[in-house]
């Protein structure tokens, strides 16, 4: 087959744009040379698709007509070249999994990607500026927008030269809790709630005052029964809000909820809805569903119907539970009609959907998609590479169908390489949408992606570039992650979804300067997410993930993990060794049908996480202020959990159901001089139904790994520092009643060493658990100097690790402190 270029600039399907008058037919490859604009004007394209071809000019799709470009090959993007795709225009690929048939930015300067649809989901503006802890918007028009719907606000048009500033980092999401007219009344999108059962002048009395903060704002009640307060004081004995204003309306029945911004916002701003909810129930038999706000449904669409956690039973969560990958994905579904705001599918659901299920429009006016399903493969591979900051790279409302391929890592769906971009500054074509000006990051919104049944490592929206966020995105399918945030700095992820990914919805490695990932909707994936960040940044926060297997903590000790709601969970947190990574203000519950409260907890935690002979006490993670109450804990390690227990002053731990391994439990890991003797005490009371083996009380020195004395040396343990050593105490029927005190004494040797403390269990039959007080460590002599006390480690920070002969007197802490 030829390679045809360009001669002059023209449209595509005329003759005298080509070298010789010869258009290019089926199996050709073309070449826009530089200086040219080649208009993209053809509706019916070639059987087969055009081989590898090559963009060094401007190939630029005609705006607002329906036109297809087949390729069977690469379509390469070349130096100081522009691919401007515009509305109307599809891109098809055929080829197999292997075939490496992708759109590909190369890594050259000035080679630029474009592709700019209209507004997937309604939008609006800001008809007027609000400030942090503003309670409402101006909207310049709320028409298409309903109550209970999710809406994102952000900065589209402000210039930002340089990297991550004000404006770059202003989005929010929030859920409309009432409209009057234009103006927006909204409540957090991640926050505490309760219903009321009494208010009278500036009491609110509720079923649960734990989850509320003095401060904080909050909303009830509709129209003239719209309340908006600030909360002045709690009572917490009685549940009772003391407010700033005095409570109007019945009030008695409705749900109270936290509202007010926490970034400022700029007249201007735009609103986008990221997805409408149901209004009613719709069985699995269903075709037709009732939303909200049905505007921009119609028929044709591809959309996305949430499928809650449990709408199935109480054991029903997994990603798998419905539909299958051919024709795949799993949950989405295509409209057959739209009356009104009641929505008719080709098929039935599939699956129940629960009143205020999610949905989510796919559909977009461009468009990227196999030219068979499943059979057809692609991806779209930017490299990295070119002058810094050359390349605009623009990708708006742009609909991924099938996306994926098994060729390598970078073509498994949306990849944006360890590169430099821009968005709309000095570039070759005129936008037709709102793009800012930024000169150190590209633009990312409306990005919808289906995935094929084809899936590599990595997978789905993987951005690797300086500064790159994603906007009101939208990524299902069985990618390896939908959203890949990778090792680069001011990575942002806002307003987006996640629905049906087999290993984690969002994989956050290793984001720094600047990163912020927030508003993220993760539906019916394994894992919940995979968090690790280097820096602080603005965290990770108001982050909801339902129906999954796990959440992913992965190295480092992290503690900006901010309002998550965890719901419909399988088996818990998990982690790389080494982490006690904690949620703060947040929900974290298990699917009902496998919680610990029905005896038969299957949680997992990393397995060098939580065992005593493991070297460490890694707990896998924690969440204070647990389902937001302000006097609660949780904490997870591998096989086991525990929630502290106020009444009892102690910990209420439970085991694995499901699985039994030497060592899984809760420990200190204390450093120990040479010639220093310790003693430590435990105290634990069994739960009423304890029918299992009794667990025991250890203290092991960590190099003592599976087993003591694995050198066999003739002295035994202890003999040199390598032999390490074990101590270990079994409680006894004794703790059925009350609790049962166990004491270990360790006498001293001549080196240092660090030695892990604790109570453990071996088998699957103590899962029942126990009540467990925090363990008393005490070394008969003080450390040199009192900073060593600091590099202890502790699951439950609160160990008393001091001085002392004797377990019952008074105690001094290492670092100082009488107690």
């Amino acid at each position: 087959m030829a390679t045809i270029t360009s001669t002059q600039s023209g449209n595509f399907n005329a003759t005298s744009t080509w070298v010789g008058g010869v258009v290019p037919v089926d199996g050709d490859s073309f070449i826009i040379a530089t200086g040219h604009t080649v208009t993209y004007n053809v509706a019916t394209p070639v059987t087969n698709g055009f081989d590898d071809s090559d963009i060094r000019g401007i190939l630029q799709t005609q705006l607002n007509t329906s036109t297809i470009l087949r390729m069977n090959g690469r379509l390469r993007v070349r130096t100081n070249g522009t691919y401007h795709a515009r509305a109307g225009h599809t891109l098809q690929f055929r080829g197999t999994a292997a075939s490496s048939h992708i759109l590909y930015g190369v890594g050259e300067t000035g080679a630029s990607v474009i592709m700019e649809g209209s507004d997937g989901m309604p939008t609006t503006t800001l008809s007027a500026g609000a400030n942090e802890r503003a309670t409402s918007f101006a909207f310049t028009s709320a028409t298409n927008f309903a109550v209970g719907e999710w809406f994102a606000i952000f900065d589209n048009t402000t210039t930002q030269a340089g990297n991550a500033g004000a404006s770059t980092l202003r989005d929010e999401g929030f859920w409309i809790h009432d409209i009057d007219g234009n103006t927006v009344y909204f409540r957090q999108f991640v926050g505490p709630e309760s219903t009321i059962l009494f208010g009278a002048g500036v009491r609110l009395v509720v079923a649960n005052s734990k989850v509320f903060r003095v401060g904080q704002i909050i909303i009830f009640g509709t129209g003239a029964n719209r309340n908006i307060h600030t909360i002045n004081a709690i009572n917490y004995n009685n549940h009772t809000l003391i407010l700033s204003g005095d409570v109007t309306g019945t009030v008695t029945g409705l749900t109270v909820y936290e509202t007010g911004t926490d970034k400022i916002h700029a007249t201007g701003d735009k609103i986008r809805k990221c997805a409408t909810v149901t209004t009613t129930s719709s069985l699995a038999a269903a075709t037709t569903i009732t939303v909200a706000n049905a505007n921009m449904f119609v028929a044709g669409n591809d959309i996305w119907i949430e499928a809650r956690s449990e709408c199935g039973g109480t054991t029903d969560y997994d990603y798998e539970a419905y539909g299958n990958e051919t024709p795949g994905p799993r949950y989405k579904h295509t409209i057959s009609s739209v009356s009104g705001n009641v929505i008719t599918l080709t098929a039935a659901i599939g699956y129940n959907v629960v009143s205020g299920a999610l949905v989510n429009r796919l559909t977009r006016d461009v468009v990227i998609e196999p030219i068979t399903p499943n059979t057809d493969y692609y991806g779209v591979y930017i490299e990295a590479g070119g002058t810094n900051y050359s390349r605009a790279i623009i990708f708006k409302d742009v609909y991924l169908k099938y996306a994926g391929s098994s060729q390598g890592q970078p073509e498994g769906g949306l990849y944006l390489g360890a590169g430099t971009w821009k968005a709309n500054v000095s570039l070759s074509v005129t936008l037709t949408n709102t793009v800012p000006a930024h000169s150190q990051n590209g633009w990312l919104e409306g990005i919808t992606m289906t995935g094929s049944n084809s899936t590599r490592d990595w997978g789905g929206f993987w951005i690797y570039g300086r500064y790159d966020q994603i906007r009101c995105c939208h990524v299902q399918g069985r990618f390896n992650s939908s959203y890949g945030l990778y090792y680069r700095e001011g990575l942002c992820l806002y307003n987006s979804i996640s629905v049906a990914s087999n290993a984690w919805g969002c994989r956050l490695e290793g984001a720094s300067e600047w990163g912020e990932v927030g508003y993220v909707y993760v539906s019916r994936s394994v894992r919940g997410g995979r968090l690790h960040f280097y820096d602080g940044n603005i965290g990770v926060h108001h982050y909801i993930s339902d129906g999954t297997t796990y959440l992913n903590f992965v190295s480092g000790f992290f503690r900006a993990y901010y309002k998550h709601k965890h719901t419909g969970n399988r088996r818990g947190m998990e982690s790389d060794p080494y982490n006690n990574n904690t949620l703060i203000y947040s929900t974290f519950e298990f699917v009902s049908g496998y919680s610990h409260l029905v005896n038969n907890l299957q949680v997992r935690g990393n397995f060098h996480g939580g065992h005593i002979d493991r070297g460490h006490n890694g707990a896998c993670g924690s969440v204070i202020e647990h389902n937001m109450e302000y006097d609660a804990i949780y904490q997870q390690n591998y096989l086991s959990v525990r929630f502290w227990d106020s009444a009892e002053d102690a910990w209420r731990v439970y085991w694995i159901a499901d699985g039994s391994d030497y060592g899984s439990g809760w420990f200190e890991s204390v450093f120990v001089p040479a010639g220093v003797t310790v003693r430590a005490k435990a105290q634990i009371k069994l739960a009423p139904s304890f029918s299992g083996t009794y667990p025991r009380f250890e203290a092991r020195d960590v190099v003592s790994g599976v087993g003591v004395n694995q050198l066999a040396n003739a002295g035994g343990q202890y003999s040199t520092w390598m032999a390490g050593g074990a101590q270990a105490v079994q409680f006894s029927a004794a703790a059925t009643s009350a609790y049962e005190t166990k004491e270990l004494t360790i006498a001293s040797v001549a080196f240092a060493r660090y030695i892990n403390i604790g109570v453990h269990v071996d088998s699957a039959t103590s899962s029942e658990g126990c009540w467990m007080k925090n363990i008393t460590v005490l070394l008969d002599k003080p450390y040199a100097v009192s900073a060593f006390s600091s590099i202890n480690g502790s699951q439950s920070n609160q160990a008393l690790v001091g001085t002392g002969n004797s377990l019952t007197q008074r105690k001094l802490r290492l670092g100082g402190k009488l107690k």
